[in-house]
């Protein structure tokens, strides 16, 4: 680890995960190891769709059929099967079009190349009498799915000018890294 501010490079935290998941192969069935935030994360998506799907059951079972509360839980339904990578079953659950164009363009991203990106040029700001030293990069990471290409629980990085997304387990600085050095 690095001695100045103790941030592990992306080797060792390699060999943290390898480390932890040896001890939870070890530790199966005697006292469960905390989960960490992806871990979480993901078990509270899949809380989620067992939810939901029981409170579609409900709301289906009952004489007069809400047909708001109905869209809403099969939404929060699609969007947990969105984010734990279970895309078969998200577009199963969509109720509209727009959700089916997001697992599309969702899974269109994850097929992408990890260090491709758009060629949006970073905004500078003016610096009067100097050169501009600061940029602003229009790349931003809104949320998080799991991947199953990584295996993961993985950013998706989306340019705000042009629309595009990918989603990478590099961080957007990285990515802009690569971009600058391509040229």
């Amino acid at each position: 680890m690095n001695p100045l501010n103790l941030i592990p490079t992306s080797e060792e935290r390699e060999k943290i995960a390898e480390w932890q998941q040896g001890l939870r192969k070890l530790n199966a069935g005697a006292i469960p190891l905390p989960l960490n935030r992806g871990e979480r994360f993901l078990k509270y998506h899949n809380d989620q769709v067992g939810l939901s799907e029981a409170h579609l059951k409900t709301l289906y079972s009952e004489e007069t059929l809400d047909l708001a509360a109905i869209k809403t839980e099969a939404k929060k339904l699609c969007e947990s099967l969105i984010i734990m990578g279970r895309f078969d079953e998200a577009e199963k659950a969509a109720q509209d079009e727009t959700a089916l164009a997001r697992i599309a363009e969702l899974r269109e991203a994850i097929d992408r190349d990890d260090k491709e990106v758009c060629e949006c040029p970073p905004h500078q700001l003016p610096t009067p009498g100097k050169e501009p030293d600061v940029e602003i990069h229009h790349r931003h990471t809104r949320e998080r799915i799991y991947s199953p290409k990584h295996h993961r629980l993985t950013p998706v990085v989306r340019c705000v000018k042009c629309n595009h997304v990918n989603v990478t387990h590099h961080p957007v600085a990285k990515i802009e890294e690569h971009r600058l050095h391509k040229r």
